[in-house]
C-alpha cells in the first residue's frame, strides 16, 4: 500500500515538473472527500499510516511539500523518503521527458495492478499473514520479522508498551548509524551458547530457540531486555561502562581501533552484568588483548588531542601504550591455536561463555 502511495505521488510531481496536468483521476486515487452519515464531508488521504515515527511525512509527500522537511529523523521517515525518491528518479530515468509515455505507465499500473484487501478475525492473524506475504521473494529482514514475531507472542494489553520500546530500541541504533542486524547478531553472541552465525540467519535462529530465548512467555521482557542490550552497546561504543560512568579501557579501545572495531562488544556485552569492579577488569583485559591483535602503530599516529600533560587518556604515557603492542619484549597473549578456546566471566550471578574464535581472529566485522 505505502509503495503504491508513493508511486502514485511520485507520477503526479513528475508530471507537473514536465509541465504537464495531472488526472483528476490521479489527484482522487491520492486523497479524497467522503460524507459521514450527517451529510458532512470529510477530506482524507487514501494512506494513514498507524505508527508515530513516520512523522507526518507521507502527509508532506501526499501535499507536495517534502522540501526542507527533515528527513532524517526517524528510520521510518529516511525509509519512506529514500523509496519516494528511488520512484522519482526510475521515472525520470525510464521515461525521461516523454509525458505521454508516463502517462501510459499511469495508466498500465492503475488498470493492470490488482490490490487484494484481506481482512482478519484478529491481530494475530493479520500478523500471521504479514509474515508468510513475507517470506516469498524480497522478504523482510530479521529485524523486521522478529519484531512481528513479538507482536504475535504479546497480549493485546502489552501493544503499546511492546510499541514504544521497539521504537526506543530503533532510535537508538539509528542514531548510532549502526547495522540493526549487526546489534541482534552480537546480543545472540554475548548471550547465548553460539558459534558461528550468519546475518540471514538470525530470524530462522530466534524462531527455533523460543524456549531459550523465553520471547514466548514474555515478549515484553524479551523487548527489555533487547532495548538495554543497545543501551549498552551504545554507552560500550561511545566509551562509557554500563553506568553511565566515563571508562578509560573504553576510551582506549576507541584510539586503538577507531571507529570501524566492534568485535569487542560482544565480550563487553556479555560481561555487562558484572560488578563495575569485575567490569572494569574486563575492559582492561580486553584493552591488553585488543593491542596485541592490532597492528603495531607508530607514536605520530597517537593525535595530540588524546594526550594530557604528555600520557594518553588512559593514564599511561604514549610510548608506554605502544611499546605494549609493538616491543618484542612484551607480555601479549598468543593468538589462538585450536578453532575454539572458550574464556568464562565468572559475574555476580551468572556465568557467560563465548568462543574466542568470534573475537580473536578478526577485530574488525
Amino acid at each position: 500500500m505505502t509503495t503504491l502511495f508513493l508511486t502514485l505521488c511520485a507520477i503526479r510531481d513528475r508530471l507537473k515538473e514536465l509541465g504537464e496536468r495531472p488526472s483528476e483521476a490521479l489527484g482522487h486515487q491520492i486523497a479524497a472527500t467522503s460524507v459521514d452519515a450527517t451529510g458532512r464531508d470529510h477530506f482524507r488521504y487514501r494512506l494513514d499510516l498507524q505508527y508515530e515515527d513516520s512523522g507526518g511525512i507521507l502527509v508532506r509527500i501526499a501535499q507536495g511539500t517534502v522540501d526542507g522537511f527533515d528527513r532524517a529523523s526517524t528510520r521510518s521517515i529516511v525509509n519512506i523518503c529514500s523509496a519516494y525518491q528511488v520512484t522519482l528518479d526510475f521515472l525520470r530515468r525510464e521515461f525521461a521527458d516523454d509525458a505521454a509515455a508516463l502517462r501510459v505507465f499511469y495508466g498500465y499500473l492503475i488498470n493492470k495492478v490488482k490490490l487484494i484487501r484481506i481482512q482478519t478475525k484478529d491481530v494475530a492473524k493479520a500478523l500471521k499473514i504479514f509474515e508468510t506475504i513475507n517470506d516469498r521473494g524480497i522478504g523482510l529482514d530479521s529485524m523486521d520479522l522478529l519484531k512481528n514475531l513479538l507482536f504475535m507472542k504479546a497480549s493485546r494489553d502489552a501493544f503499546e508498551n511492546l510499541k514504544t520500546h521497539w521504537k526506543e530500541l530503533q532510535d537508538i541504533i539509528f542514531k548510532m548509524g549502526e547495522k540493526p542486524l549487526r546489534c541482534l547478531r552480537y546480543f545472540i553472541f554475548s548471550r547465548y551458547d553460539v558459534n558461528a552465525l550468519r546475518e540471514d540467519e538470525i530470524y530462522g535462529w530466534f524462531a527455533k530457540n523460543e524456549t531459550l530465548c523465553g520471547y514466548s512467555a514474555d515478549p515484553l521482557g524479551f523487548a527489555r531486555e533487547l532495548l538495554r542490550a543497545a543501551q549498552a552497546y551504545r554507552s560500550f561504543l561511545n566509551g562509557y561502562d554500563q553506568t553511565g560512568a566515563k571508562n578509560r579501557h573504553l576510551e582506549n579501545l576507541q584510539l586503538l581501533g577507531g571507529k570501524a572495531a566492534r568485535q569487542h562488544l560482544i565480550l563487553l556485552l556479555a560481561g555487562g552484568h558484572l560488578p563495575v569492579d569485575s567490569f572494569d577488569r574486563l575492559a582492561r583485559e580486553v584493552e591488553d588483548y585488543f593491542s596485541c591483535m592490532s597492528s603495531p602503530v607508530s607514536p605520530p599516529a597517537i593525535s595530540s588531542g588524546t594526550l594530557r600533560n604528555g600520557r594518553s587518556r588512559c593514564g599511561r604515557s604514549p610510548t608506554r601504550l605502544i611499546g605494549r603492542r609493538s616491543s618484542p619484549g612484551a607480555s601479549c597473549p598468543p593468538k589462538p591455536s585450536s578453532p575454539r578456546v572458550s574464556t568464562t566471566l565468572s559475574g555476580a550471578s551468572r556465568s557467560a561463555r563465548f568462543s574466542s574464535t568470534a573475537c580473536a581472529t578478526s577485530w574488525r566485522s
